[in-house]
């Protein structure tokens, strides 16, 4: 020991401003994927339409919530909608995609407007089952204008399968809302 003190190496765990937005965008993509895969993997025949818009609003809503980018819910559905293309998914519908980037823009769109964050859930409620109600109004469109058959009109009408499109959207939205109030709540109560 000859009296000098040794500079200690510090491995910094801080993200740069570049490598954060990438973090950001890889998870609000892998978000996506992860609306695609489950919608595809839990496709449980209860034969009720838009029950999986618990699960697709409730992930997107999350992602929203909790990333920092303007365009997260467009980023986490274009994530979602590569997945919807590849064959093994078995996604029947070939404007699914397309839908799903509107429902993104969309919700990115109302949120900005209308500051949906944690102030009034049920207000950001309504806002989430209109968005994924978009579903079946673009789907009823294809139905009368095109040569495009979707059989839950067939099946149901087409009063059924735009309110429930609304109340799952409304139901997941006010979930993740809950959750991440709740998350929100226990930060600021322990920290």
């Amino acid at each position: 020991m000859n009296g000098k003190l040794y500079q200690k190496n510090i491995l910094s765990l801080s993200l740069t401003k570049n490598q954060s937005l990438i973090l950001d965008i890889l998870l609000l993509l892998l978000a996506g994927v992860i609306i695609s895969t489950l919608r595809a993997h839990l496709r449980i025949p209860l034969n009720i339409p838009g029950r999986q818009g618990i699960i697709v609003m409730a992930i997107l809503i999350s992602a929203r919530m909790l990333s920092e980018q303007r365009f997260a819910s467009t980023l986490a559905m274009i994530g979602a909608s590569a997945m919807m293309v590849f064959p093994f998914m078995g996604f029947k519908d070939p404007t699914l995609p397309a839908i799903y980037i509107a429902i993104g823009l969309s919700l990115d769109f109302l949120w900005k407007r209308l500051n949906l964050n944690l102030k009034s859930i049920f207000i950001a409620a309504l806002f989430g089952g209109l968005v994924y109600m978009l579903i079946p109004i673009f789907r009823l469109g294809l139905h009368y204008f095109s040569i495009y058959i979707v059989t839950s009109f067939i099946k149901h009408g087409i009063v059924i399968p735009i309110i429930f499109h609304f109340l799952f959207g409304a139901i997941g939205t006010l979930g993740a809302l809950g959750v991440i109030k709740a998350i929100k709540s226990k930060k600021h109560s322990a920290g």
